[in-house]
């Protein structure tokens, strides 16, 4: 649990944290750190003077909640892909996307947002299905 002000140095250095006690658990950090970051710069934004960072491990799952103090919001906005122009609002849009679950829960001061991760990468028989959408895969073997 890492307690933070508001402000980009803050939440870097406890995605930074977070990343290093993941590592010490054995847990691969790429797609929890991105996560982090994200729900990070959201909360600094919102909060007016704390963030809290709560990462923990839940059986198969990594679980990852951020809190902080401020307005807050009623429900979590509409799952949609920004335009390709817009400067920002892509953070909920990709932490949807990597996770397998998020919740928003509201409390009286503030607002905490809460997802979770699998800690291993989901096993896969077909090597194709890494591939982004329209994307081939190449055979470098001849």
């Amino acid at each position: 649990r890492w307690q933070l002000t508001p402000d980009r140095l803050a939440a870097q250095t406890a995605r930074k944290a977070a990343v290093q006690w993941m590592s010490d658990r054995g847990v691969p950090a790429g797609d929890a750190a991105l996560v982090i970051a994200e729900l990070l710069a959201n909360a600094v934004r919102a909060a007016r003077g704390a963030v809290i960072l709560e990462v923990s491990l839940d059986g198969p799952r990594l679980q990852i909640a951020v809190s902080d103090d401020g307005a807050g919001l009623d429900e979590l906005p509409v799952e949609t892909l920004p335009p390709l122009d817009a400067e920002g609002s892509r953070g909920l849009f990709l932490v949807r996307k990597l996770s397998t679950g998020l919740e928003l829960d509201r409390h009286s001061v503030g607002t905490t947002v809460r997802c979770w991760l699998p800690t291993a990468p989901e096993p896969s028989s077909d090597s194709a299905s890494t591939a982004l959408p329209g994307q081939q895969r190449r055979d470098t073997q001849s």
